[in-house]
Parts: structure tokens; C-alpha cells; sequence
């Protein structure tokens, strides 16, 4: 009897694999059964010993053959925050882009968009429910996905939340894994369904992306959005390494400072306080508060000549929302 194991639109998870492109690289090896990633068709070989107790060998092709480029966009409309990603699937991708989702905590406000052929929706998180939902984008049908050389623009959202770097998720069309028999056991299996392998080979390519991330309170406090930056800062931007030790010293120390000038009521000191932490971040980037400059470039700002205390995605979002406050101290939504 033949054996199923997974669907091209098995569930994914967040933060957590890319391909492993490494020339014939053996992933798992126990006697004579294995797994070989294979760098001249980019798939992935299983060898098992079969039920008839000969050696059986499958091809699989996983979700990651793809090599895609994230640009995400956000601008504030009054007291809400536009969010728009466009993803170019590069012309020397194996598979075309037949999903992409980014995982949020809340603060959905008005219905998704979609551009056509394609739909948007909340996916429940099953592997961590406490870590938020995903908003998803997937094409309508198979033939509705993003060829190699492709672009794609017009997935877009409204939060009432600030943004925050965080990841998102593209797949690409992998096929269907199936087996002559009743497919391979044992140890190989427990480390293709109980390791994980399955999953994370099927869940794409992580790209990193402005998310929705940072609440707003209501009514308004300036004290909590600013410790809510200062969270984001030490906890998010510290673990994904977006930020170095040195400027995430100067940068709680500022905020520190702001989150008192706030709790005090000291309006002039706090916008002082913001004006130098906008300083800090432009040292970085100079365009930093040129917002949605579209270069393309969010994901990847370590190939740059010269060498950066803060990841530029990560230097607008931080930028963006210091704003965001200092407008509402001032009185200036727009």
C-alpha cells in the first residue's frame, strides 16, 4: 500500500529553517538508511530498507528551493498602521512561491488584502498558540503561483499595533512525498516526523519583515508604548542578533530615560530624549527615517561595506515607532 506522509500545503512554523545547499550533504545516516541532500537536483534522497527487506529509494523535493526577496512597507494613517509586503521570486529560483505569512500577537483592524488570483486569511497557530496567529497569503490555484523572475506586491494589512522586526515565511511548490510501501520506520522516521525534519523542510525559507509587534495601549500612555519599544528592543532584536550590545547599551539607556520623562509628565525632556535616540540610529543609516525608502534590501543589510551597529529593517522600525511617540506627544497624528 502506498504511503502519504505530507501535502504540498502542510502546516508551517515560525522563525526557523532554511535550505540546507550544502554539495550532497548526508542529513541522517543509520546503517544503510539515510537522507542525502542532493546539490545537483536540489532534492532531498531517502534510503530505507523496504518491507521486502531491500533497500528503497525515494526523491523528495522540500519547499525551500526558492530564493525570494522581502520588502515590507508601513505608514501610519491616524492611529493605525498600513502594513504592505511585496516578494520578488529571483529568476534562478527552482520552484515558484506558492505561499507566503507572516506571524503576528493581535491588532488586526480592517479586512486583509489580497491582489488578485490571490487570497489572504488568520491561520490559527497550532505549534504555539501563545506566539500569536499567522496572516497568510496563498494564490487561489496551483497555476496562480509566483514563477521564478516574478514580483508580487499588494499583500497588505491595518494593526492597531506599532511595527517590529520579526520573520516571515515564503514556500515554494514541493512535491508530494511518497513511498512504494509502507514507507521507512524506526529511526529514520522518528527523525523525519519526531525531529522535525518534515516540518521544517516544508515550511520554507525565512525571510526577516516589518510585523506588527509593538500595542498600543487605550487610552494612550506614552510610558507603555515606549516600554514596549524598549521590550522589543532587549528581547526580539537582541535573539534574531539585529542589534549590537554596545548601541543596545546606548539605546535602553535613552529609553530609560524617556520612560521617566513620560511617567513624570515632563513632555520637553521626553521629546528630548527621543530626538537623541532618532540621533543614535541615523548615525546607522542615514535614510533611516525616510520611510518606506523600497530598496528591496530589508531581509539582507550584512553584505554593506560598511560594518553596522543595527540592522537597517531593524533601525526603521525602531525609528518609525520612536516617532510615532514623539507625534503624540506633540499632538500630531498624521
Amino acid at each position: 500500500m502506498e504511503r502519504i506522509l505530507i501535502t504540498g500545503l502542510s502546516a508551517l512554523v515560525c522563525f526557523g529553517f532554511i535550505s540546507v545547499a550544502k554539495a550532497d550533504e548526508i542529513i541522517f545516516q543509520q546503517g544503510q538508511e539515510r537522507i542525502v541532500y542532493d546539490s545537483r537536483t536540489s532534492e532531498y534522497v531517502i534510503e530505507y530498507i523496504g518491507n521486502d527487506g531491500t533497500l528503497k529509494t525515494v526523491r523528495w523535493t522540500p519547499a525551500t528551493n526558492i530564493q525570494v526577496t522581502v520588502r515590507s512597507r508601513f505608514k501610519q494613517s491616524g492611529d493605525r498602521i498600513n502594513y504592505s509586503y511585496a516578494i520578488n521570486n529571483h529568476k534562478n529560483s527552482l520552484q515558484p512561491v506558492l505561499g507566503f505569512r507572516v506571524l503576528i500577537k493581535g491588532g488586526i483592524e480592517k479586512d486583509l488584502l489580497a491582489p488578485g488570483n490571490w487570497r489572504a486569511s488568520v491561520v490559527k497557530n497550532y505549534d504555539d498558540p501563545t506566539a500569536g496567529v499567522w496572516v497568510s497569503w496563498t494564490p487561489n490555484r496551483t497555476e496562480y503561483s509566483l514563477t521564478p523572475g516574478a514580483s508580487l506586491s499588494g499583500l497588505d494589512m491595518v494593526s492597531t499595533e506599532l511595527p517590529g522586526a520579526g520573520m516571515a515565511l515564503a514556500r515554494g511548490l514541493m512535491s508530494v512525498l511518497t513511498y512504494p510501501d509502507e514507507g521507512p520506520g524506526g529511526a529514520l522516521i522518528e527523525f523525519m516526523e519526531g525531529g522535525g525534519f518534515l516540518k521544517k523542510a516544508s515550511e520554507g525559507v525565512s525571510r526577516l519583515a516589518a510585523v506588527p509587534r509593538i500595542s498600543v495601549p487605550s487610552p494612550y500612555d506614552d510610558a507603555t508604548v515606549l516600554t514596549n519599544i524598549k521590550k522589543h528592543l532587549d528581547t526580539d532584536l537582541v535573539s534574531m542578533k539585529l542589534v549590537e550590545p554596545v548601541l543596545v547599551s546606548d539605546l535602553d539607556r535613552w529609553l530609560a530615560a524617556a520612560i521617566a520623562a513620560a511617567k513624570s509628565g515632563n513632555s520637553t525632556a521626553l521629546t528630548a530624549d527621543i530626538k537623541e535616540l532618532r540621533k543614535l540610529l541615523k548615525r546607522e543609516h542615514e535614510d533611516v527615517d525616510k520611510e518606506n525608502d523600497g530598496d528591496g534590501k530589508d531581509d539582507d543589510d550584512k553584505n554593506k561595506a560598511t560594518k553596522r551597529q543595527i540592522d537597517k529593517l531593524a533601525a526603521r522600525v525602531l525609528d518609525f515607532d520612536l516617532k510615532y511617540v514623539e507625534r503624540r506627544v506633540t499632538g500630531d497624528k498624521d
